[in-house]
């Protein structure tokens, strides 16, 4: 097991620096490995021949496996040299193996709890809405086991939701976090002990939990928030899960409602979750499931063009071809300038990941005057209802040092 401290996972947040939870491990050889998946990825994606993953010149099959476990994109590449679809070295191909033995078996677990949770719902008449990995694995990945998923995440109308605490309590859940901005509640097994077992790839026994939602909304700062709830009730569509029937969303909110969550934190960003758009994307225009204008009205009538671009953008240079010309300059044409910079950044470092923080990228949503003064306000205090006073005093100690060391910059930009 891994003897993980909050303070650990703080520095890493505030700097992004491998070496605060990998031991050497450089950002050289990080950035390096984490650029080398990001090529084989799109070449393949794009349908051409990837070069074969080889160890030497200054890749090593350990910092491919962290990289590709910070990527999301462990399973993923371990499904695709079982496939012959890439070639690798033994030592490479024994790590991603490694990945996808454990994603196999993570898999089955959480679907078996899904369905014992869905069951229980049922007896109390709720059919709750299946999101994220636990949905687009099943049905638009190679197998469901190459999307990894943290955890279960289900949503249910307002109304519903204390009767969905008392299935989750009767299910042998307990909430253990709950937040107000957006309001998510938190549940993790109350008989089993969560403690991480490797920071290295999804263990099938890292800690797992239910995320209960009521809303699909994002707070950005004070007064700024992006909503696709009302959507999410008028486009359902549904998955087989071991026969039973589940709800999830359908296009365009799908679409939408994944490029939203992708993009921010933009420096959480992970490469699964572009892997995830375009293959979303193609099969659905492919099928006529999803129509650009359809997605175009979706996001005026929200307002959440803005709160979309980062991702769809990412995932159009990850893979060319995936959204239509009008809709990308649509697209760009509604994202603020920072917005625009920090893409930028992110598609120059090859890795499609931040390569440090800044006070840009904390201030990327902004647009006009008084929404930068709100913004620069959240930064000092924020509204997230996670943080207590405590907390928030934390989230000073980790950030400025960090700020007055040089490690979070000014700018996104990197020197050349």
């Amino acid at each position: 097991m891994v003897d993980l401290s909050p303070g650990d996972l703080g520095r890493w947040q505030a700097t992004l620096e491998p070496a605060s939870l990998w031991l050497g491990i450089s950002r050289q050889a990080f950035e390096r490995a984490s650029a080398e998946i990001a090529s084989v990825t799109s070449s393949i994606l794009r349908g051409s021949r990837p070069r074969p993953l080889r160890d030497g010149l200054g890749l090593r099959s350990e910092t491919l496996g962290i990289a590709s476990f910070v990527a999301g994109m462990g399973p993923l590449l371990g499904y695709w040299i079982e496939q012959g679809v890439l070639e690798a070295t033994p030592s490479i191909s024994r790590v991603f193996a490694h990945h996808l033995e454990h994603s196999r078996i993570r898999c089955a677990r959480l679907e078996c709890e899904l369905v014992r949770l869905l069951n229980v719902f049922q007896r109390y008449g709720l059919r709750p809405t299946l999101l994220k990995g636990m949905h687009t694995g099943r049905s638009y990945l190679p197998r469901a086991y190459t999307r990894p998923a943290a955890d279960i995440d289900l949503l249910v109308r307002p109304e519903a939701l204390r009767a969905a605490a008392r299935a989750l309590r009767d299910a042998g859940f307990t909430e253990h976090r709950r937040t107000t901005r957006p309001f998510r509640s938190e549940w993790t097994p109350a008989a089993t002990r969560q403690r991480v077992h490797s920071l290295e790839l999804e263990h099938a026994d890292n800690p797992w939990g239910v995320d209960l939602h009521v809303s699909l909304e994002r707070w950005y700062f004070r007064g700024v928030r992006a909503d696709l709830t009302k959507a999410a009730w008028d486009s359902t569509s549904s998955v087989l899960v071991q026969k039973l029937e589940v709800p999830v969303l359908g296009q365009p909110i799908l679409t939408a409602f994944l490029a939203m969550h992708a993009s921010h934190p933009i420096y959480a960003l992970q490469l699964i979750r572009l892997v995830e758009l375009a293959l979303v994307i193609r099969r659905d225009c492919t099928t006529a499931t999803l129509q650009w204008d359809d997605l175009v009205g979706l996001l005026e009538a929200s307002g959440t063009a803005r709160f979309v671009y980062p991702a769809l953008e990412l995932t159009e240079r990850l893979v060319p071809g995936t959204l239509s010309p009008a809709v990308r300059q649509y697209l760009h044409q509604c994202a603020p300038s920072r917005a625009h910079r920090l893409v930028d950044e992110i598609s120059r470092t090859g890795s499609y990941r931040l390569r440090h923080r800044s006070l840009e990228e904390r201030l990327m949503w902004s647009q006009g005057f008084m929404e930068s003064v709100l913004n620069v306000l959240e930064l000092a205090w924020p509204a997230d209802g996670r943080f207590s006073t405590k907390g928030r005093l934390t989230v000073f100690r980790q950030y400025l040092p960090a700020l007055l060391g040089r490690r979070i910059r000014l700018r996104s930009r990197t020197r050349r």
